[in-house]
């Protein structure tokens, strides 16, 4: 298996690791926005088609498009929520009395431990993508994209987080692209507040929250883009240092300057390809 920490380097993702399974086993699973006067909404950041039907060349200067938060799975929703019927929840009598003996809660472990999301819950808590194993010199990995949304995108996250699969770097502009943003275990707490697409360039806005919580889990967002116009990307992951007063708990300070850099994923590129006539166009 690749080792994922020469290969990712220290994942910084606040992926969202909630609780582990309890002996109940009841798993009850964005600096500021570029201020630019062109930014646009969209339900996702998908790109703008030519006649063809085919995504136009990307252009780095053109309008914003900003990436809905509700649509980023681990802001406020949890990442076991791509797979429900693999969490049962004993929150009512009737559950509680159905799932209570040794043979159901089994049941219920064996179902939460075959999901995607926990298996890569499990593998982040483990601090796999951490390259270095002193917690005040590490270094987190950089992000990645995946191939798909939901689903299939989490499929991809378990590929290079569990199977130690290399980060794919080439995509085709038929493909259905996903970022992937994480942090490591940390005492902040991580929050997105801006997610947008300029051009080429993909701004991804957060701040860093004092809780007054002690080894807070990793956390990992999967941040849907659509499919994309041919050309090179890069995706920056921007503090917003002056939101963190409004975002954090009343009296509590806020962290310094590049404390981030130990827990949160590093900046990344790829690279989107026009499709071949022979649909190999990411090869």
């Amino acid at each position: 298996m690749l080792d994922l920490r020469v290969t990712l380097g220290v994942l910084a993702l606040p992926l969202i690791v909630s609780a582990a399974l309890t002996s109940d086993i009841c798993i009850n699973a964005q600096e500021e926005s570029a201020e630019s006067k062109g930014t646009s909404s969209a339900t996702d950041a998908v790109a703008q088609t030519q006649p063809t039907g085919k995504p136009a060349q990307a252009e780095k200067n053109s309008a914003a498009i900003v990436i809905p938060l509700e649509n980023i799975w681990g802001h406020d929703r949890s990442l076991r929520g791509l797979e429900p019927e693999l969490f049962i929840k004993r929150n009512t009598p009737e559950k509680r009395a159905q799932y209570s003996t040794p043979e159901k809660l089994q049941e219920i472990r064996d179902k939460a431990e075959s999901s995607l999301a926990y298996q890569i819950e499990r593998a982040m808590s483990d601090d796999l993508l951490d390259t270095d194993p002193d917690f005040k010199k590490r270094r987190p990995a950089p992000g990645f994209a995946v191939v798909g949304r939901d689903r299939e995108a989490l499929a991809g996250i378990h590929e290079v987080v569990v199977g130690g699969k290399e980060p794919q770097s080439k995509f085709s502009d038929e493909d259905e692209i996903s970022l992937v943003f994480f942090t490591l275990t940390t005492n902040a707490g991580v929050r997105l507040i801006h997610a947008e697409r300029i051009g080429t360039k993909f701004n991804i806005h957060y701040v860093l929250i004092i809780t007054g919580t002690l080894g807070i889990s990793p956390r990992l967002y999967i941040i849907p883009v659509g499919k994309l116009p041919p050309g090179e990307y890069e995706v920056n992951l921007v503090r917003v240092l002056k939101e963190e007063l409004k975002y954090g708990n009343k009296g509590f300070p806020t962290y310094e300057k590049g404390v981030e850099e130990s827990f949160v994923c590093e900046p990344f590129q790829f690279v989107v390809l026009e499709d071949s006539p022979n649909g190999k166009g990411a090869e």
